[in-house]
This record gives structure tokens, C-alpha cells and sequence, in this order.
């Protein structure tokens, strides 16, 4: 495995309240299967070794020596083990007792990390940094160290303890200013009502926040239930997602990977990360590459798992609803296809009447038959327009590009690209011109992925006055069609499935006995592959080889994702010029590609690495 890919995990070990012994082969029994399923860094539980509710038994000689022995016997056992272990105990250093977590890896003690705000009495809070005695050898103390895989320093992971995630400026926010991509924290919460949403929601957050992965171990049920009870509640965050969490109650142990390249990525792009290592003490391990298989979910669509289609639907009703009142008109002007995206369109038409109080006479829809529209397409746009009460033209183009075809000397029976902008750019130029007839709006329908792909005609479909979909991605388009059209009559509701069953094309190329024959997917590829390419791109800032990993992980078994890769990226970075001329629109997602706002570079950009790259895979 590559690719900034770590498996992490937090275990909870089978605790006997004391029995520090028993707790040891308990933990060494973890460490190994931990090594044998591929784990490369693994937290146990606050206090692990001896369990964290032995109150005032925590200043007993006789616990304090017996927890320092069996660390020895867990570094013992560790030696031939890739993995790095965090385990917690009571530590006495000089003559304080501290509450730590113990580094481990392959028979070294790297360090311990003491709690920086200890929630009990019994502990003191640790230093930032200094040294200790452990059987003869000097062993970095403190709250400033960090810990790095020397042969990838993406992985450099930062430790803290328990209560100290709930500081108002818990220790994992200086560790992330000096560069920790992993935080690790072994814990002991006690269940109450709420507390297990606050937890989630709060490490949500704080990863989020701060652009790392979080590991939480909480301590398990066999803690001592005198006054409370301990759910062994542990979680595994990233990026403000929770990649999996344990049930509680049940003792049980997580793991997954976590993505560091992706981490460092998202924290180019934040420069407001003050990241220094000068403020800590940076420990190297020698961690060996994991070659195992990707046990982490890849979503196969990523804007999906994402969206809140009535909140997107809102988004691009109140973008419209503040342009029209800028521009002082009620009229909007759209052509409408029968396809999905001029249909979102007119939804979001009516969506933003509905916001101002007008009558859905004020939009001028109009179907203009061309050289390739099909009945099929044709019908849907016209019986839609009256059942949403609409004003509706029909203007057939034949003619006039006909026409032109003779004004520019080409032959008609020519289907080249020619013959196809030619229609694109008539049906422009009708609808700019009823624009300025009724002092309207010429509202524009492409989406998000045609944008990306280029997938239109520049001064032709490309161009309107307002883009209400141009922040939304194709596999989207469907999903809010759908959702905005529960409220109206089945009539409508049978329309527009018929519209939704309805292979997208452009239709610009004649029709084969009355059936589409121009099929957009079997051109430029499936816009569920082309969405997931650009998800990756832009959100995660990722190139052509980790791109193909993870569509090979959530497309298991499309052989043609390389095929289609190199297509989005010779179209994507090609086709920018006609992004650098976009209308304004609503941005949807944190993908946005204005030229104004959103994913910049240059049209005359080349596309050579990017290809070269994909080349190698």
C-alpha cells in the first residue's frame, strides 16, 4: 500500500482492574495480531496497563513499580513488530506522578508523553520537554515531541492523553502547528447521556479544523462501574469525517487507514497553518512499507455522500432570485431541450418565482429543433413547459443553419464539428436576442462536469447570463431533478422520469430511425468516473497515479478508468479557455471553477506531466 496510506487503530485491551500482569499479555496478545493484520500504528487505551480507575492505589509503590517493570516486558515484546504502539500508565518521574502514554517500536522506548491537563488529582501535568531515567537510559519526557516515520515524513504523529482533547487549546493544536498529519490519543470517558455525540461531533470538528487524522482509544467496560460506566467509545477521524467508530459498550477495536497525503495536500492549500518544527522534539522510527490491500471504504461517488439536495437546491434559487433583482427584471429566458440539464433549470426557475411571488409566465421557454432533436426530447420539453405554466416558443433552427451552412460555404451533409457548433451558437444567439426583445435574463444550464470536460460550445451553449447549475455535478443533476419534482402532480413527476430515463446527449448529430445516435457518455466516458476524477483533482489535489488507486478501489471492476483518466485530463486542462470566459454562477461545492473564485490556471496551459504521469501506471 501507497500512496500517503496508514493503518491506524485503537485497541482496547481485555483489562483486569489492577492485574497489571494479566494486562500485559492482554496488550502483547493485541500488539501481535495487530502486526499480523497490518496495523502501522496502534493507541491503546488511558491508563492501559493498569486500568484508570484506581483512584488513590495510583501512589502505591508497589503499582507504580510493577506498571515500570511490564513496560519493560511490552518493549520486550515488541522488537519484532512494524508497529508503532502507544500504551498508557502511571509514571513517576523525580518525585511526580504523571499519567502517560508510552511510545513503542521494535523493542525501543521512543519516549513518554505525559498528560498535559490532568482531569484528576493524582497525576501532575507533564513538561514540555525533558529527559528520563528508564533502566539507565535517558528517554524524552514531555509534551512537545513528535514522532516521524523517517522513510515518509508525511506520517509524523503527535500524542495527547484523555482530557486533554477537551482543553479549550488542547496540546493536538501545537502538535499540528509543528506538522503532525496523525494525532493519537489514548482516553477514559465515562458514558453519560450525550456525551457520546459530543465526542463525535467535537472530534469531527477538531479534525476538520485542524487538517489532521485522530485516533481516539477509549477505555472498555471492565473499567470499574462504582459510580460510573465506561463504553469503550473509539473513533477514527479524518479531515472532519469519521472513518469508523466502535460500538458502545461492546469493547471493541477499530482500525483503518488513514490518508497523509491527502492531509498534507489539504494543508498546502490552508496557509494560515503556521507549521514549524522548532517548537517540539521530532523523533524518527524506521517504519517499513505495508504492501497490503486497502481495507478503507472509497466512495465510487463522493459529491453524493456529500449533498443536501434541498440545501443545494436553495443555493442555486436564491443565487438566481438575487440576480434578477440586481438587474431589475422579472423575465428569465431559457432553452429548453427535454434534456436534464435545462430541465434542472426551469425547476430553478420555478424555485426562484416561487421565492419572489411570480408567475412562472415570466420565463420564455423555448424549444428550438435542430438538426438532431428527437421526438422524444422534444415532446418532454413541451409538455413540461405548459404544465409548469410557462410562456412557450418553439422556434425550429433547421432553416436558419441550413442557411448558414451556404453563407459560410460547408457542405450539410458534412457532421463534423461545424455542423454541430453551428446549431449551438444559433440557439445562443435566439435566446441573447429574446433576452434583450423582453429586457430578460437568459439563464444557462451547464453543469459543473460539462464545465470540467469542456463538453460545450464555446459562444454557444457555453454562454448565458446566469449559470444556475454550474456548480452542480452531473451525478447530481439527477438527484435534485428528482427531489424537486416530489412536489408536483404525477403527471409532471411521469415527465420528468421520462426525461431522467432519457440518454444525455447534445443532440446535434442526426438521429438514427428517430433515436438519439449522439450519446455523450460513449464520447467523453461515464460521468460518474469523470466526477470522481474531478472530486479528487480539485478537493484533494491529487494526480493521475493516486487518482487511478482510488478509482480501482471504488470501481472495482471497470477496466476502462485509465482510458477515461487520460481523456479528463487532456480535456480538463485543454478546455480551461473556455472556463476563463465563464458566466457568473453559484458555487454549490467547495469545487468551484470560476475564473473568478475558483479553480485558477492558465488556458495555455500543457497537459504533458500530467499525462506522462498517467503513462507510468
Amino acid at each position: 500500500m501507497d500512496f500517503g496510506f496508514y493503518r491506524v487503530a485503537g485497541i482496547i485491551n481485555d483489562l483486569a482492574l489492577g492485574d497489571i500482569k494479566h494486562n500485559t499479555q492482554s496488550i502483547i496478545k493485541q500488539m501481535k495480531l495487530a502486526t499480523s493484520e497490518h496495523i502501522e500504528v496502534a493507541i491503546f487505551p488511558e491508563l492501559s496497563l493498569t486500568g484508570s480507575s484506581n483512584n488513590r492505589l495510583f501512589y502505591n509503590e508497589t503499582l507504580i513499580k510493577e506498571s515500570h517493570k511490564q513496560l519493560e516486558t511490552l518493549i520486550e515484546a515488541s522488537k519484532e513488530l512494524n508497529t508503532l504502539f502507544s500504551v498508557g500508565l502511571p509514571y513517576r518521574h523525580l518525585s511526580s506522578l504523571y499519567n502517560v502514554m508510552a511510545i513503542i517500536f521494535k523493542g525501543q522506548l521512543l519516549a513518554l508523553i505525559p498528560q498535559q491537563y490532568p482531569n484528576s488529582s493524582h497525576f501532575r501535568s507533564g513538561p514540555t520537554l525533558t529527559y528520563t531515567n528508564f533502566n539507565g537510559q535517558e528517554i524524552p519526557f514531555g509534551t512537545s515531541i513528535l514522532f516521524r516515520n523517517e522513510n515518509d515524513h508525511s506520517l509524523l504523529i503527535g500524542v495527547e492523553i484523555g482530557q486533554d482533547f477537551w482543553n479549550i487549546v488542547p496540546p493536538s493544536i501545537n502538535h499540528v502547528n509543528a506538522g503532525a498529519t496523525l494525532i493519537l490519543n489514548g482516553s477514559s470517558h465515562i458514558e453519560i447521556m450525550g456525551e457520546p455525540q459530543k465526542r463525535r461531533e467535537l472530534l469531527k470538528a477538531h479534525t476538520y479544523k485542524t487538517k489532521c487524522a485522530y485516533v481516539l482509544s477509549s477505555s472498555g467496560t471492565n473499567e470499574s462501574t462504582t459510580d460510573s460506566v465506561f463504553g469503550g467509545h473509539s473513533l477514527i477521524s479524518e479531515l472532519g469525517d469519521i472513518l469508523i467508530e466502535s460500538t458502545l459498550f461492546e469493547d471493541e477495536s477499530i482500525a483503518t487507514e488513514i490518508d497523509t497525503q491527502r492531509l498534507i495536500n489539504h494543508r498546502i492549500k490552508d496557509t494560515s497553518l503556521n507549521q514549524t518544527h522548532d517548537s517540539h522534539l521530532i523523533v524518527d522510527f524506521d517504519l517499513e512499507p505495508n504492501n497490503t490491500s486497502l481495507s478503507r471504504k472509497i466512495s465510487f461517488e463522493p459529491f453524493k455522500d456529500i449533498a443536501d439536495l434541498e440545501y443545494m437546491s436553495s443555493i442555486q434559487a436564491h443565487g438566481l432570485k438575487k440576480r434578477l433583482s440586481h438587474t431589475k427584471t422579472q423575465k428569465t429566458i431559457l432553452g429548453l431541450s427535454g434534456g436534464q440539464d435545462s430541465t434542472l433549470a426551469l425547476l430553478v426557475i420555478k424555485n426562484t418565482y416561487d421565492l419572489l411571488g411570480l408567475d412562472m409566465k415570466n420565463c420564455i421557454a423555448i424549444s428550438m429543433p435542430g438538426l438532431g432533436t428527437t421526438e422524444r426530447t422534444f415532446n418532454n420539453a413541451h409538455q413540461l413547459a405548459n404544465l409548469l405554466g410557462v410562456t412557450y416558443l418553439e422556434i425550429d433552427i433547421k432553416n436558419s443553419v441550413t442557411q448558414h451552412f451556404k453563407d459560410i460555404n460547408h457542405d450539410e451533409n458534412k457532421h463534423d464539428i461545424v455542423f454541430e457548433n453551428a446549431q449551438a451558437r444559433e440557439r445562443t444567439q435566439i435566446l441573447m436576442d429574446l433576452a434583450n426583445q423582453h429586457n430578460g435574463l437568459v439563464v444557462g444550464t451547464g453543469d459543473l462536469s460539462e464545465l470540467a470536460l469542456g463538453w460545450a460550445t464555446y459562444n454557444g451553449d457555453h454562454m448565458s447570463m446566469y449559470g444556475v447549475n454550474s456548480g452542480v455535478p452531473k451525478t447530481l443533476v439527477k438527484e435534485l431533478i428528482h427531489f424537486n419534482g416530489q412536489k408536483y402532480t404525477s403527471e409532471i413527476q411521469a415527465i420528468l422520469h421520462d426525461i431522467l430515463d432519457t440518454p444525455v446527449s447534445p443532440e446535434l448529430l442526426p438521429a438514427n430511425n428517430g433515436v438519439i445516435a449522439q450519446k455523450t457518455q460513449d464520447i467523453v466516458g461515464p460521468y460518474q468516473l469523470h466526477d470522481f476524477f474531478l472530486y479528487h483533482l480539485i478537493e484533494n489535489n491529487f494526480g493521475p497515479q493516486k487518482i487511478s488507486f482510488l478509482a480501482h478501489q471504488a470501481f472495482v471492476n471497470d477496466e476502462d478508468i485509465n482510458k477515461w483518466l487520460q481523456v479528463f485530463f487532456r480535456r480538463f486542462i485543454s478546455q480551461q479557455y473556455k472556463r476563463s470566459a465563464l458566466p457568473d454562477g453559484p458555487q454549490v461545492y467547495s469545487i468551484s471553477l470560476s475564473p473568478r473564485s475558483g479553480f485558477q490556471f492558465p488556458s495555455d496551459l500543457s497537459s504533458q506531466v500530467w499525462l506522462d504521469e498517467l503513462e507510468k501506471i
